[in-house]
């Protein structure tokens, strides 16, 4: 539930960019930055003021705890269920291979607890860097999958 270390974050980032020979007019960074240490580092690579969006996806604590808590992932082809949202036809076996579904060690209420401490002391500060920069922009996450995914879709075509 802790953070890699911000060097270590920033610089396989960069050699990834690098490796793969992105375009660094744009893309989607998901997870990235954590801290506003990470933030900084990324605007000085990008030349400061390159970030036209910032994304916070809202959503209350009680349902975060059961999206993360309720997700399961076939330990052969790595598709993704839900126990409640998208469940597969047969309780712990996959649709597609008819492999075994599993639960990841970190999504259990315990880590998670440890995942929102370190977000609040050292994520969230983000908000307020992005806000300066005007780059913020709210999405409500509590509702469904559509309805998410859609309201991100026209906040990113909104700015570009």
């Amino acid at each position: 539930g802790n953070l890699v270390p911000d060097n270590i974050v920033v610089e396989m980032l960069f050699t990834h960019i690098k490796d793969k020979g992105y375009d660094l007019t744009g893309y989607i960074l998901d997870g990235f930055p954590r801290t506003i240490i990470q933030a900084k580092s990324l605007d000085e690579r990008l030349l400061n003021d390159y970030t036209k969006v910032a994304l916070n996806l809202n959503i209350g604590e009680e349902k975060l705890t059961d999206r993360i808590t309720g997700r399961l992932i076939c330990k052969s082809c790595q598709t993704s269920y839900h126990k409640t949202n998208i469940p597969p036809k047969k309780e712990g076996v996959c649709d597609s291979c008819q492999g075994e579904l599993y639960q990841r060690e970190d999504d259990t209420e315990e880590v998670l607890k440890n995942r929102l401490f370190v977000y609040n002391k050292d994520t969230k500060p983000l908000l307020e860097h992005y806000k300066n920069k005007k780059a913020l922009k709210e999405i409500d996450s509590d509702k469904d999958i559509s309805a998410v995914q859609d309201n991100i879709l026209k906040t990113l075509k909104e700015t570009k």
